[in-house]
């Protein structure tokens, strides 16, 4: 038996089983739709805006609770324990600053500044999720009131959840209690993302497509909250001997990139099951007809301009041609026709059908595109 045969034969038995071939499917959405680069963008700036925002809190901390050290330090403890291993190391770095108007002021517009990068990049993140025509997307003032919208709920959640823990490491609670804070956590991790899904997709979408992924999200995330601090801190220590202190900036990168990877799978999730984007093909061999449907989306939403038309055709390319198309998610060339209508904001895939003019006319015979694109 050759290797393509035992690939053939791997992809027709995960094909047969739900559970795997809907996470086959899931994972190969990500990979068409450059999930790990948004993850590190989404890092990158949430790197930059933890720091300002940890100040932020520590200064309005300090000024309103400078008569009570103590209720102060639980406060500042109840946020680090939020980010696992590093989160006290930051804490007690931020803490030596000294409270005034003027810190807070800095840190505050950066924080601004920064988390409106990070929700920008989720924001085009999931529009390529839904696959929105890039014509759709949000004008400037569209989207930047998107995301302070967001920004402001993401802030709200974290005021609730500090309250809320800082309650909790005040007084004495009763047996069973932790299981209810944890189903609170869950809860608001849920609602948190749920609310994000719906306000930064510019796409018509019910609450009922989103909340499958937005409550696998929350659950994630609360587990990576709980066991991340065994991996995270296994990251630090290892790293610990080369890079010194920089060791604790590489911790919270990694845990911020496995944050960001959560939130970009959950909404995966949602897209594979409203559209039925499974099972998929882990050989170029034997594509399915989801697989035609998805590598049709990932052309069609390319569209910049109102009537543009943009083709993909599998009828003469190559097996090879076809693995790179659905490895990479990039447009192709040449056996359905996609014209995404103009009136589309949802960005839902478009019809197949065969090659066709702008006008609705059939293609010449023989014509041939050449870049998958005219208009």
């Amino acid at each position: 038996m050759s290797i393509d045969d035992l690939v053939d034969r791997v992809d027709r038995i995960q094909q047969g089983v739900r559970p795997i071939a809907f996470t086959v499917a899931v994972l190969k959405r990500f990979g068409e739709d450059r999930g790990s680069q948004y993850a590190a963008l989404m890092s990158y700036y949430g790197f930059l805006s933890l720091l300002p925002l940890l100040l932020v809190l520590t200064t309005i901390a300090g000024l309103l609770l400078a008569d009570n050290p103590e209720l102060q330090d639980q406060v500042l403890n109840s946020v680090a324990d939020r980010i696992p291993v590093v989160g006290t190391q930051i804490e007690q770095n931020v803490q030596g600053l000294r409270a005034s108007g003027v810190v807070l002021v800095i840190g505050l517009l950066f924080a601004v500044f920064s988390g409106l990068g990070v929700v920008q990049v989720t924001q085009d993140a999931l529009n390529v999720v839904w696959d929105v025509p890039r014509r759709h997307w949000p004008d400037l003032w569209h989207r930047y009131g998107r995301n302070l919208m967001v920004l402001g709920v993401l802030g709200g959640a974290v005021v609730a959840a500090t309250v809320v823990a800082t309650l909790s490491s005040a007084i004495e609670l009763p047996a069973g209690a932790d299981v209810a804070l944890a189903v609170g956590n869950v809860v608001v991790n849920t609602v948190v993302i749920l609310l994000a899904f719906k306000v930064l997709t510019k796409a018509d979408l019910a609450w009922a497509d989103l909340a499958v992924g937005a409550l696998v999200g929350g659950v994630v995330l609360y587990v990576l909250q709980v066991v991340g601090a065994f991996y995270i801190s296994r990251v630090v220590s290892r790293a610990s001997d080369l890079y010194g202190t920089f060791a604790i900036v590489l911790g919270l990168v990694v845990w911020l990139n496995l944050n960001a990877r959560v939130l970009l799978l959950a909404a995966e999730i949602d897209v594979v099951r409203h559209r039925k984007l499974w099972p998929r093909s882990i050989s170029p061999r034997q594509l399915t007809e989801a697989d035609h449907r998805a590598v049709e989306a990932v052309v069609a939403r390319e569209a910049l301009l109102d009537g543009q038309r943009i083709q993909v055709d599998f009828g003469d390319a190559s097996a090879q041609d076809i693995a790179a198309l659905v490895a990479s998610g990039a447009g192709a060339s040449t056996a359905s026709s996609v014209e995404p209508p103009a009136d589309d904001a949802a960005g839902g895939p478009p019809e197949r059908g065969g090659p066709s003019e702008p006008g609705g006319a059939p293609a010449p015979s023989g014509a041939t595109p050449s870049d998958g694109r005219d208009g």
